[in-house]
């Protein structure tokens, strides 16, 4: 299977050819707050099977949780260390 994307403007660029290991249906309050949304969607990967260009920023939440995004136009892009 072959997943790819890219943020807004461009400037990061994702591509992965693995297997999704899980996909999650979530409407907690992060979430929510996160996608500006009702619900997100994600689609875990194995970190090192993502292939991405161009700088990313992240933000860790209290929960431990780390969201990373594009500096430049701010969109959302994955989440590291949800289960």
């Amino acid at each position: 299977m072959l997943l790819t994307g890219q943020c807004l403007c461009g400037n990061v660029n994702y591509r992965c050819e693995t297997e999704p290991e899980s996909m999650q249906y979530c409407h907690c309050d992060t979430c929510r707050r996160v996608t500006g949304s009702a619900f997100n969607i994600g689609v875990g990967v194995p970190k090192d099977s993502l292939n991405v260009t161009g700088e990313v920023k992240s933000y860790t939440h209290t929960n431990g949780v780390t969201r990373e995004f594009c500096p430049n136009c701010g969109t959302p892009l994955w989440t590291v260390g949800s289960k």
